[in-house]
Protein backbone atom coordinates (compact mmCIF):
# COMPACT_ATOMS: atom_id res chain seq x y z
CA UNK A 1 0.00 0.00 0.00
CA UNK A 2 1.40 3.25 -0.99
CA UNK A 3 0.19 5.40 2.28
CA UNK A 4 1.16 8.89 0.82
CA UNK A 5 -1.28 8.63 -1.85
CA UNK A 6 -4.43 8.08 0.24
CA UNK A 7 -3.65 11.67 1.91
CA UNK A 8 -4.27 13.06 -1.75
CA UNK A 9 -7.57 13.94 -2.71
CA UNK A 10 -8.83 11.75 -5.96
CA UNK A 11 -10.22 13.30 -9.04
CA UNK A 12 -13.85 13.57 -7.39
CA UNK A 13 -11.90 15.76 -4.79
CA UNK A 14 -12.66 13.24 -2.22
CA UNK A 15 -9.82 12.78 0.73
CA UNK A 16 -9.26 9.14 2.15
CA UNK A 17 -8.23 7.88 6.00
CA UNK A 18 -5.77 5.18 5.47
CA UNK A 19 -4.72 2.64 8.49
CA UNK A 20 -3.07 -0.58 9.63
CA UNK A 21 -5.94 -2.57 11.89
CA UNK A 22 -4.32 -2.82 14.95
CA UNK A 23 -5.82 -6.73 15.58
CA UNK A 24 -3.23 -9.20 14.29
CA UNK A 25 -0.75 -6.49 13.07
CA UNK A 26 2.50 -8.70 13.53
CA UNK A 27 1.01 -11.70 11.97
CA UNK A 28 -1.21 -10.49 8.96
CA UNK A 29 -1.71 -6.99 9.02
CA UNK A 30 -4.90 -5.64 7.53
CA UNK A 31 -4.45 -1.97 5.67
CA UNK A 32 -7.89 -0.50 5.01
CA UNK A 33 -7.96 2.66 2.72
CA UNK A 34 -11.84 4.07 3.07
CA UNK A 35 -13.19 7.55 2.18
CA UNK A 36 -13.97 10.55 4.32
CA UNK A 37 -17.56 11.18 4.51
CA UNK A 38 -18.54 14.78 3.25
CA UNK A 39 -20.67 14.64 6.88
CA UNK A 40 -17.30 13.85 8.21
CA UNK A 41 -15.10 16.64 6.79
CA UNK A 42 -17.88 19.47 7.66
CA UNK A 43 -17.64 17.84 11.71
CA UNK A 44 -14.21 18.08 11.39
CA UNK A 45 -13.63 21.52 9.53
CA UNK A 46 -15.75 22.76 12.64
CA UNK A 47 -13.85 20.32 15.28
CA UNK A 48 -10.40 22.59 13.64
CA UNK A 49 -12.53 26.09 13.37
CA UNK A 50 -13.50 25.50 16.94
CA UNK A 51 -9.55 24.67 18.25
CA UNK A 52 -8.17 27.62 16.72
CA UNK A 53 -10.63 30.33 18.46
CA UNK A 54 -10.45 29.21 22.30
CA UNK A 55 -7.65 30.81 24.29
Amino acid sequence: MNWAKANVPDAAGRRWLAFRQHKNRNKDPVDLVIPILPQLESVLGASRRLARSEP
